[in-house]
Formats: structure tokens, C-alpha cells, sequence
């Protein structure tokens, strides 16, 4: 996959241009930079076999480097000419998932609660996964009437209407966030399941909003810097606290487009195949990832992984000016998509917010004044996706503040 390291840069013809491009690879990207002075469409100089050498890393790593050209070596021309002339690094963005997972009752049947820890206990010792954070939790809580002194836990023993104080209870994780590659973690992980047997009801709605909302705070406490994703397992119909279809889907949508939060969400036997893509859409994912009987643990590994994939491959950090006295242009980006083969590029369109996004797909900025984060809508995501060798681009624009 290197090789594809080596194809031309395809760009928008822009003053001194930063070239991002990022190779679709088994569960993350490589990424690399070249300068280019043609258009979406049409070729570029392609990078050096160094620059190809140093961009391939694994999920959840470093991606590499872009170069900004001048207008003395075919980057760029007119006012900002020499804008930029060295190399900096483009990282893609930490990933932290929030599992919640489902042991009500219903989990205890036709092997589904082993078949979960199987996956899960696979995916946490997961050699290529170690760069991921992932925090655990598991919904309803056990009931406890005869405990006063905590009256309010993820169950709706206290407040059948599952109030503020149960989703507050939802939203702790039994396992802390911390990263795969930590053997203590990961065991931490595995044993959390060896503590837990299925009992109770699908109180659905507040597991969904502690878990957003966990992801939500966590995305605002580190300055948009790292992705948080909400992973929401489940076998059954919501059966306490609101069961109201578009509510829940408004949790997922809310965190969706307040704080750029995916929630992948996936159903076991039990579960209702709509309620759920109602959900992953809601969400900006698409669709619910559906696990019958039989193969359960490994269509579920399979699906971990894909989502894995699906949410390091479509988040881009902003890259900061190479030079400290230059800046970029956040109004004078472009993003699009080569195919594998070669041929003609997609130029995608900016949308304001993940709320704007469309069936015709594009990208949007976390926050439009200041962005940190560049996303790709669910539609365009999908369609680098279906294509393993797929380049994204990435055109930055940028302003001399500094002395020519």
C-alpha cells in the first residue's frame, strides 16, 4: 500500500497550497503531503519515496507530513508567495469509544451475553486496536432496593421516568477510559464481563444519553482535539424509562450535531432492525449493524472492527501553518476523494454542521470560526469507505502574517 503513497496529489488551484492526502488503510489511514499546482482533477508532483516511507502508520497514530510550497518550487504565487516552505506534522485524531452495553434479561438467551464478551475480550486484545481508548459500561444497573444511601443508579428502580440523577448514573463508566495497548486496561476490560450476568429491563434512552453525553464532555475537555464515539449494543425493544422512538433519536442526533459525537449502534436478535438504524442515523452513521445466532462473536468482532475503521478513517485534525508566522485560510479549503484506480476526483461540499448533512454528502468544520477538526459527512465517509484505496484530499489555503 505504499505504492499508493506514490500516486500524484490531486488539488485546487489555490495561493500557496497545503495538500493533505490520506490512503484508506486495514483499520486507519496513511497519510502523506505534496505540493500541487493543478486543479481538482488533474495531476501533481507526486511525493518523494521518504515522505512515502514516513506516512504509513497504524490506527489512531501519526499520519504523516504535508508540505506548503512557494512560488520559487511550484507551490503557490503572487502575494503569498514563499507563504510556507517546510514540513509539519498532520495527525489524525485520538479515538475513544464509550461501549455500552446491554445486559438486560433477554441477553441470557440463545448464547447472545457469551457471544458479546467473546467479540469484545477478541477486539480488547486486539494488537492493532492498542492506539484506541475505550471506556465500558454496562446498562440496566443491577436493582438494590434495600440501599438508601444510593438511591438513583443506570436502572429505573428509583425514577421510573429515568430523570437527570439516573442518565448522571449512566453516563459513568465502570471502566475508565484508558488505551487498548495498556495490558492492565485491556484486562480490566475483560474481567468487567466475568462481574456481570444478564437481569432487568432495556431502560434504552438514559443508557443512550449518559453515553453520549459522557462522549459529548469528553470531546469539550480536550479542546476537540481527540474523537469520542458512542458504541450502543443491545438485543431488544426500549422497555423502561421513555420509549419513545424519536427521543431517543434525538439524544443520538443532539450529541451528534452539538459536539460531532457518531453513535454506532448494534442489534442482536431481539432487536428491531428500524429502531435501530433509526438510531445510527440519528446519529451520523448510517446504519445499525444487525448480528443474527450462529456466528454471533465473529459478525460481531467483524463489526467492531469495521466501526473502528469507519470512525478513524472520516475525522481529520486542522493542521497548523508550518511556519509560526503564517496562518490558514479556513475560508479557502477543499476536500474531496481520488479513487483507487486513478481517474477523475470528488470534490466535496462544505456544509455549515453534521445537522446539514445530506445524501449528497461533504464535510463540515466543528466549530466554523475556530475549526480543530475537519469531519466528512456520512454519505461521503460511506463512499471512501467502499473503496480501500481511496485518497482523501485535503487543500488549505494560507495567509502571510509575517514579514515576505
Amino acid at each position: 500500500m505504499i505504492n499508493d503513497c506514490r500516486r500524484a496529489s490531486r488539488a485546487v488551484s489555490l495561493s500557496a497550497l497545503v495538500v493533505l492526502s490520506c490512503f484508506s488503510l486495514l483499520g486507519g489511514l496513511a497519510c502523506s503531503a505534496t505540493r500541487s499546482t493543478g486543479t481538482f482533477g488533474e495531476g501533481g508532483s507526486a511525493p518523494t519515496k521518504a515522505d512515502a516511507a514516513s506516512s504509513a502508520g497504524g490506527a489512531g497514530e501519526g499520519g504523516g507530513s504535508f508540505l506548503v510550497g512557494s512560488s520559487g518550487d511550484g507551490g503557490g504565487s503572487g502575494g503569498q508567495a514563499g507563504c510556507a516552505q517546510a514540513k509539519a506534522e498532520a495527525k489524525r485524531l485520538p479515538l475513544n469509544i464509550f461501549v455500552a452495553v446491554d445486559q438486560s434479561g433477554s441477553m441470557i438467551t440463545d448464547g447472545k451475553w457469551e457471544s458479546v464478551k467473546s467479540a469484545f475480550t477478541q477486539f480488547f486484545q486486539d494488537p492493532s486496536a492498542g492506539a484506541i481508548g475505550v471506556a465500558l459500561r454496562f446498562w440496566p444497573d443491577p436493582y438494590d432496593f434495600s440501599n438508601p444511601h444510593q438511591p438513583f443508579a443506570c436502572n429505573d428502580a428509583a425514577d421510573y421516568n429515568c430523570g437527570p440523577s439516573v442518565v448522571a448514573a449512566c453516563e459513568k463508566p465502570e471502566v475508565d477510559v484508558g488505551l487498548l495497548s495498556d495490558p492492565v486496561h485491556a484486562q480490566k476490560l475483560i474481567d468487567a464481563f466475568d462481574g456481570h450476568k444478564p437481569d432487568g429491563s432495556t431502560p434504552t434512552s438514559a443508557a443512550l444519553d449518559g453515553a453520549t453525553k459522557w462522549a459529548a464532555k469528553y470531546v469539550y475537555q480536550h479542546n476537540h482535539t481527540e474523537q469520542a464515539i458512542v458504541l450502543l449494543v443491545t438485543d431488544g425493544e426500549p422497555t423502561t424509562c421513555n420509549t419513545d422512538p424519536a427521543v431517543i433519536n434525538s439524544i443520538a442526533s443532539k450529541a451528534h450535531s452539538g459536539a460531532g459525537v457518531l453513535t454506532f449502534a448494534v442489534g442482536l436478535v431481539g432487536s428491531n432492525q428500524v429502531t435501530m438504524d433509526a438510531i445510527a442515523q440519528a446519529g451520523g452513521t448510517g446504519q445499525a449493524f444487525m448480528i443474527g445466532n450462529g456466528t454471533a462473536a465473529q459478525d460481531l468482532l467483524s463489526a467492531l472492527e469495521q466501526i473502528r475503521a469507519n470512525a478513524v478513517a472520516c475525522s481529520f485534525a486542522m493542521p497548523s501553518p508550518p511556519d509560526p508566522d503564517d496562518a490558514i485560510d479556513i475560508h479557502q479549503v477543499d476536500v474531496g476523494s481520488t479513487p483507487s484506480g486513478g481517474g477523475d476526483s470528488t470534490k466535496f461540499p462544505q456544509v455549515a454542521s453534521a445537522a446539514a448533512c445530506k445524501a449528497a454528502g461533504g464535510w463540515y468544520y466543528d466549530k466554523p470560526a475556530k475549526p480543530t477538526t475537519i469531519t466528512l459527512c456520512p454519505a461521503s465517509c460511506a463512499g471512501v469507505q467502499t473503496d480501500s484505496g481511496a485518497r482523501v484530499d485535503i487543500v488549505l489555503g494560507c495567509i502571510k502574517k509575517g514579514p515576505n
